[in-house]
């Protein structure tokens, strides 16, 4: 038996697509006696010209190829008379969350073609990686979407929404428009809404919110995490340990200390020297 995921299931003709740049594909599709096509509902597209459409769409934002190297179509077993291909093959459409996705107001993620455009521009999927991402095969801004959802529980991923500067590069390199960071702030709503955070989070949020909104609590706070960080070991200009709760953090990155001088200090500095 051989087993494959689909690119794009055709309703048209009832083909299930395969995009690949090896060919490992024809493989699985035409070697077994057996192939069985596992596809998402979101896979299946009305016609012939809607998979070639994506297909060309899929091929240039992933790899920057016109088309890539295979694209293997499979519409039935093998007929009387044919050189080879499968004596049964099997289509099992998978919904697994997909409706519900679509009921709760996200179907536009599941417009996704799995090219990886948005994981290419992501500046937060250059610096994490993937496996940050959990188990799920979406990664990046795509997965910090669906990878929620998926679950169910929106609580069981809360980081994943926050994952994210909402700099709308995933926006603009999306072949089929999905508007990413638009998802991304329904999600940190509704989480929000759910009250997902701990209590010990919402806290500091709260904190920090009411300094941003203060001048003079915002100067004392920054003074005082000058003084800290001078204090704290490491060098050129960069801290290597972190008291708890940071200490996660300083475990794998450094972080910068704070400026000996604040920005606007050195503006008003810099007026006294211009004379104004």
């Amino acid at each position: 038996m051989g087993i494959s995921g689909c690119n794009f299931a055709i309703a048209q003709t009832g083909t299930i697509c395969l995009v690949t740049n090896e060919g490992n594909g024809r493989m699985v599709t035409s070697l077994p006696r057996v192939y069985v096509a596992v596809a998402g509902i979101e896979k299946v597209v009305s016609t012939v010209e809607d998979a070639f459409l994506l297909w060309q769409a899929a091929s240039r934002s992933a790899t920057g190829q016109n088309v890539s190297v295979y694209f293997s179509l499979s519409s039935g077993p093998r007929l009387p008379g044919h050189a080879d291909g499968p004596e049964e093959m099997h289509v099992v459409l998978l919904d697994n969350g997909r409706s519900r996705i679509l009921q709760r107001g996200y179907g536009d993620a599941l417009l996704c073609i799995r090219c990886g455009a948005c994981i290419n521009a992501c500046p937060v999927y250059r610096e994490i990686g993937g496996h940050a991402y959990g188990a799920t095969p979406y990664n990046g801004p795509i997965g910090a979407v669906l990878t929620p959802l998926f679950a169910g529980e929106l609580a069981s991923a809360k980081e994943l929404p926050f994952a994210s500067s909402l700099c709308g590069a995933c926006r603009d390199v999306c072949p089929v428009k999905i508007d990413l960071p638009r998802l991304l702030l329904d999600l940190r709503s509704d989480l929000v809404e759910q009250r997902a955070s701990s209590g010990g989070e919402r806290v500091a949020m709260r904190f920090v919110a009411g300094t941003m909104q203060r001048p003079q609590r915002y100067e004392r706070v920054s003074r005082l995490a000058r003084w800290v960080t001078r204090l704290l070991p490491g060098k050129r200009g960069y801290v290597s340990w972190l008291p708890p709760p940071l200490r996660s953090w300083s475990r794998t990155r450094v972080f910068p200390r704070f400026p000996v001088r604040t920005f606007r200090e050195l503006w008003l500095g810099r007026g006294q020297r211009d004379g104004s």
